[in-house]
């Protein structure tokens, strides 16, 4: 590990509030967020007593001092909403598993704090933030330029491999071997791993298609980039979620209605009650792939064991710890890659529903407060386009943990946004769209 590490870690604090000194707080805190997420390094510090200090907690902690010292107002001025139930749930099932589980108050506040360091907070500043149309468009300008500026470092280590993250940080954060897929380099960047990656540009590539196809050009360069990252998910997500774009507007919200209720809810049910075993799907695969099928199957049988293990206590789960991993009758300890199983696991059916309340409930009082045929209006492109970016997120947590405090973010945006639609429908007129601004970068 590079020295470089702990001082980029140490300097970011400080960068972080004399952003928010020098600029707007919004523009302040996009660049806060999207700038940690995208390159700060992936590093963890354990400090004895204290929260581990990485990547996630550098992201989403420091804009909260910052907002507290320079946009207090705004801040005082919160009012909670019943749409924030989920994820209020969501923090405090942590504190209920672990004092069920007879793990202390240490281990009991720990596990809020985390939870609410990598949900609560990013949905709170969407809320702040992110709640209007100028908001919403900003963000969705910044996830956009965020893909934008992976570009070139993406195409960089397709060809000699994830490489800028041990170049500048001194190591590679994961098996650098599970980099190569599909006879070629699988770039990661400055993320953990290249699905995060890829998931990153395919949210971009969303935002693009969504919101800002005045510059074809431009998108089509970012769309073929996440092509060129050999992510099957996101060949999936990308094919899938860009489809309603060619649907009738109503036919476009009924797509991502039953998206949302269908492809995510019917999985983790099936799942969780024991009527879908996935081996259907193995036999399947097995003719074109003998190593994805593999791979596959052994990614259902850790599932399958930890929720039978977790099923005599599945109203708040296990908590975190070993006994998540290691079960009675199962040689190895277990490898859960998605999210939904880990918080089943470690917080239970109440963990689970505050996960996707969080996400998904605000997406669907979006989709159901506007009228289809009014996303196309400027005013409302972007609102639609983070709509789409955080089904994505969502759909994606059913095969992996590969989440960003962003798409949590922009479902807290969505949230005020729909509770403001609803107060007062449709207040925007039909506008043309306006074209997408490009920072001109001197020669």
């Amino acid at each position: 590990m590079s020295p470089l590490v702990p001082l980029v870690m140490v300097a970011w604090v400080p960068l972080v509030l004399a952003l928010f000194a020098f600029l707007p707080a919004r523009r302040a805190l996009l660049v806060a967020l999207t700038g940690g997420w995208l390159f700060l390094p992936v590093a963890t510090f354990h400090i004895e007593g204290w929260p581990d200090v990485d990547k996630l907690l550098l992201t989403s902690l420091p804009p909260l001092a910052a907002v507290f010292l320079w946009d207090r107002p705004r801040l005082l001025a919160f009012r909670p909403s019943w749409l924030d139930l989920p994820v209020l749930c969501f923090c405090l099932t942590p504190l209920a598993t672990a004092l069920l589980q007879h793990q202390g108050w240490h281990e009991a506040l720990s596990a809020a704090f985390w939870q609410t360091v990598r949900w609560a907070l990013p949905y709170l500043y969407g809320r702040l933030y992110f709640h209007d149309t100028d908001g919403l468009r900003a963000l969705a300008h910044g996830i956009f330029l965020g893909g934008l500026v992976y570009v070139p470092l993406c195409l960089y280590e397709m060809v000699a491999g994830p490489d800028l993250h041990r170049m500048l940080y001194g190591f590679f954060p994961h098996n650098v071997l599970q980099a190569y897929r599909l006879g070629g380099w699988r770039p990661a960047v400055f993320q953990h791993m290249g699905i995060m990656t890829a998931l990153w540009m395919t949210a971009a590539s969303l935002a693009g298609l969504w919101a800002h196809r005045a510059r074809p050009r431009i998108v089509a360069g970012l769309v073929l980039t996440t092509i060129a990252m050999r992510s099957v998910n996101a060949w999936g997500l990308l094919t899938f979620l860009s489809l309603p774009l060619a649907l009738p507007a109503r036919l476009r919200r009924l797509t991502l209605l039953l998206t949302c209720l269908l492809a995510i809810a019917v999985p983790v049910t099936l799942r969780i009650t024991g009527l879908f075993s996935g081996q259907t799907l193995v036999r399947l695969l097995e003719p074109l792939s003998a190593e994805k099928a593999q791979s596959i199957r052994y990614r259902l049988e850790n599932e399958d064991r930890a929720i039978a293990n977790v099923r005599p206590r599945a109203l708040f789960g296990l908590g975190r710890g070993d006994q998540v991993f290691v079960v009675p009758q199962w040689p190895r300890r277990l490898v859960l890659d998605s999210l939904w199983v880990l918080v089943y696991a470690q917080w239970g059916l109440a963990g689970l529903a505050g996960l996707c309340g969080t996400l998904l409930l605000p997406v669907v009082c979006f989709l159901r407060a506007l009228p289809a045929p009014r996303w196309h209006d400027a005013v409302y492109e972007p609102a639609a386009a983070l709509a789409v970016i955080v089904i994505a997120a969502m759909l994606d947590n059913l095969f992996n943990d590969m989440g960003s405090p962003i798409y949590t973010a922009a479902a807290g945006g969505l949230a005020a946004f729909s509770m403001a639609l609803r107060r007062h429908p449709d207040p925007h007129p039909s506008e043309p769209r306006p074209p997408l601004h490009i920072p001109h970068i001197q020669q």
